[in-house]
C-alpha cells in the first residue's frame, strides 16, 4: 500500500510539474536568434519586446520578440518554446525573423 500511495504521489508531482512553463531564457533565444540572422556573436543582437502566446497541450508555447542588431537593423521574431520537464528547461525551435 505505502509503494502505491508513494507511487501516485510522485506521478502527481511530476505531472503538475510538467503543466508549469518557464519564462523564455533569453539567452538561448538569444544564441538561437545570433545564428539565424548570421550573426558572429551573441553580443551583437538585443531582445526585446518579449510575448508569451498560449500554451497548447503539451504546453508549447510561441514566443515572440524584437531583435535588434548591434548595427540598428530591427527585426521582428518568433519561435515555439516548448518546457522540458526532465531537465527543466525549454527548448526553442522554428525560430523565424523578418525585417520590422
Amino acid at each position: 500500500m505505502f509503494k502505491q500511495t508513494t507511487f501516485v504521489a510522485m506521478a502527481i508531482t511530476l505531472g503538475l510539474a510538467g503543466c508549469a512553463s518557464p519564462a523564455p531564457d533569453v539567452m538561448i533565444l538569444q544564441l538561437a536568434t545570433t545564428e539565424v540572422l548570421g550573426l558572429a556573436s551573441t553580443d551583437d543582437v538585443t531582445l526585446s519586446h518579449m510575448a508569451e502566446g498560449s500554451p497548447d497541450a503539451l504546453g508549447t508555447r510561441v514566443v515572440s520578440y524584437t531583435a535588434t542588431t548591434e548595427k540598428g537593423p530591427r527585426f521582428a521574431c518568433s519561435a515555439l518554446m516548448t518546457p522540458d520537464p526532465v531537465v527543466r528547461k525549454s527548448q526553442y525551435s522554428h525560430v523565424k525573423c523578418k525585417p520590422a
